[in-house]
């Protein structure tokens, strides 16, 4: 049999649009954008018997975890060479582990039986090696990032500008999350609950229906919430706002919403419309007087894609 080639691509996020606890049950609401990680996968079959072997271009261990839990009951034969193209910035808060998790798994699963593996299947999988965001699922996904459901779907996706500011701290996703004490018990007093009701319900609402001031309150919400714990336990973070309250009123006015980043170091901001080569300019060097990163980007749809050689385009996994 000849030998097959794929190649697919799975977004990262900028951070959770709202992230915490409903009702005892931790929560996200993935936030994609557009911006990629790129694998290219070869698979040469073998006859019946031979050993299922992987060589990866990248020392990828959650991949290769992933992997192993796909396969291990799987009486499957063969060679994959795994190529990383491009790749999101890692321990920052982009999903970037999420995302190489979901393009390996779904290239591995159409080359061995033709269909992509269900997002929630990915999901089951990549929570199994640690909390996961839900950029697997097509639209705008809410998850529990623990144990793997999914508990709601949003469609469409924003397509919104959005610059995304790194303050230049590495977070390991594992790591941080060991940090983080009692979250449970802090976010089910009763006033805390509520509010976390409150930015579930907005973020919902802003999306499927395009209310930028809904998303606007939905994230602060989600984000004050955050920054209260965090100097309650006393957990060194990112300096959350720290960008924004350098701008001026008539920039900070462009921005319709600050997407926090619950496990990383960036934040990103959304805004209504494209801003002009001279506020790009002036952002631009902000950042850099600090020492800081800032991308221009748009916000994106979550799920993978195939690339088509037929048309030169990409195609959503189905």
């Amino acid at each position: 049999m000849n030998q097959q080639t794929i190649q697919v691509r799975v977004p990262g996020t900028c951070g959770e649009w709202s992230q915490g606890y409903i009702d005892g049950e931790p929560f996200l609401i993935t936030c994609p954008i557009q911006k990629y990680t790129v694998v290219q996968i070869e698979y040469s079959p073998q006859t019946v018997g031979s050993s299922l072997s992987f060589v990866m271009s990248h020392e990828k261990r959650k991949v290769h975890q992933a992997l192993a839990l796909l396969l291990h009951s799987l009486e499957v034969s063969g060679s994959f060479t795994v190529k990383f193209l491009d790749e999101l910035p890692m321990h920052k808060g982009y999903g970037s582990s999420t995302a190489d998790i979901t393009a390996v798994l779904l290239g591995v699963s159409k080359l061995l039986f033709n269909t992509p593996m269900d997002a929630s299947k990915i999901l089951d999988i990549a929570t199994k090696i640690e909390p996961s965001d839900g950029v697997m699922y097509n639209g705008i996904a809410a998850v529990n990032q623990r144990d793997g459901k999914q508990m709601l779907l949003i469609a469409p996706p924003l397509t919104n500008p959005v610059f995304i500011i790194d303050y230049g701290i590495h977070i390991n996703t594992l790591e941080w999350n060991q940090l983080l004490k009692d979250q449970a018990k802090f976010y089910s007093k009763s006033e805390r609950s509520h509010k976390m009701k409150d930015s579930f319900c907005c973020i919902r609402d802003g999306i499927a229906y395009n209310n930028l001031p809904a998303l606007k309150m939905g994230c602060a919400i989600s984000r004050d919430i955050l920054h209260e714990y965090l100097n309650q336990y006393k957990i060194p973070y990112y300096p959350m706002l720290g960008f924004y309250n350098q701008l001026s009123t008539s920039l900070q006015s462009c921005i319709e919403a600050i997407i926090p980043s619950h496990s990383g170091s960036i934040e990103g901001y959304v805004l209504k419309e494209d801003l002009s080569m001279a506020q790009k300019k002036v952002l631009s060097h902000i950042a850099a007087e600090n020492e800081w990163e800032i991308e221009f980007t748009y916000l994106g749809n979550g799920g993978g894609e195939f690339y088509d050689c037929a048309t030169n385009s990409w195609r959503k996994c189905t």
